[in-house]
């Protein structure tokens, strides 16, 4: 399995496969980060909930990505809330 940048990818018989989070709200399950993938492009997706134990994980893994943000990402989620 090749590790990028706080990502899976995985190649199986000459498919692309990735491992993502993404959050469940509203009816939409959204992916927390952009997926490089073509529009309406058809995709599978298996659900497994993330427990507590993993959470420490999830948060390593994805909190490299915004080492460089200079926003308050509190500040930003609180304004999205608000619109």
């Amino acid at each position: 399995m090749k590790v990028i940048k706080g990502q899976r990818s995985l190649v199986v018989g000459g498919e692309a496969l990735e491992e993502v989070y993404a959050v469940y709200e509203d009816g939409v399950l959204r992916p927390v980060r952009r997926l490089n993938l073509p529009e309406g492009v058809l995709v599978e997706v298996r659900v497994r909930l993330v427990r507590a134990s993993r959470l420490y994980e999830v948060v390593k893994r994805y909190s490299s990505m915004f080492e460089d943000v200079e926003e308050d990402p509190l500040e930003v989620l609180l304004g999205m809330r608000e619109r």
